[in-house]
């Protein structure tokens, strides 16, 4: 005869909730993905007012010339950030880095169309307290270094306008800069000393992604030497001539 023992009903499960997984990057390493220059003249033209009002206006022109300093200028996000109005030298197209990395000073510059941009926001600036180059706009803090989050979120946003299917961050427009002045025949240790690398293997890094003969074409169009030399022709001539 089957038992009569009464069964009881099973407890509720218990469940345990599993920490939500945020999206961020943080702690993870990405290879170099220099900015392109057709990306970089993209998002300038994106660098807009997203709403009306005299503030959405200054925080575009903000933006734009945040991204002009980063990519002719190569600095990093927190030397940018870190930029005084009286930091800029306009006699020399100059900027005085005061605290680079490990704390290191050191001056960069800028060329003549990247400075006009500059000068453009500086004069638009003065509708904001003095302080920061690239500051808060409106409130208490207005006049004071913007943090890395709100330039990370305002680069978010404009990768969205512009449609681009890739990842954009502060550092790969450092690496476009790198790249490009490379190109331009900007001789290495000239970009070691605006880069602020303690080792030239560093400033190397940043340069991978050239092709290995686009790098060397300088070599193949050097002029001849400055001195004047016979040339193989010549000597070639003279030595059938000789008795």
């Amino acid at each position: 005869m089957p038992s009569q023992a009464q069964v009881s009903p099973a407890a509720p499960a218990i469940v345990i909730p599993l920490p939500r997984r945020h999206n961020t990057n943080r702690g993870r390493k990405f290879p170099p993905e220099p900015i392109r220059p057709e990306e970089f003249a993209l998002m300038l033209e994106h660098c807009r007012p997203l709403r009306g009002g005299r503030e959405a206006a200054l925080s575009a022109m903000r933006l734009r010339c945040l991204l002009v300093i980063l990519y002719r200028a190569g600095v990093r996000i927190s030397e940018a950030l870190a930029l005084y109005e009286f930091d800029l030298r306009r006699t020399d197209r100059s900027m005085v880095i005061r605290h680079g990395k490990g704390d290191k000073r050191r001056i960069v510059v800028l060329d003549e169309w990247a400075w006009t941009e500059v000068e453009f926001w500086l004069n638009v600036r003065k509708e904001i307290p003095p302080g920061a180059l690239l500051p808060v706009i409106r409130g208490k803090l207005a006049g004071q270094e913007m943090t890395s989050p709100d330039v990370r979120r305002q680069m978010a946003d404009l990768k969205k306008r512009c449609e681009l299917r890739r990842r954009i961050a502060p550092h790969q427009f450092r690496h476009g800069f790198a790249v490009e002045a490379s190109r331009e025949g900007i001789p290495l240790y000239s970009l070691q000393g605006q880069l602020g690398h303690a080792r030239l293997d560093v400033t190397e890094r940043y340069l991978r992604g050239i092709d290995p003969m686009e790098r060397l074409a300088p070599i193949a169009g050097r002029r001849p030497p400055m001195t004047v030399i016979p040339s193989v022709f010549q000597q070639q001539g003279a030595s059938a001539r000789t008795p």
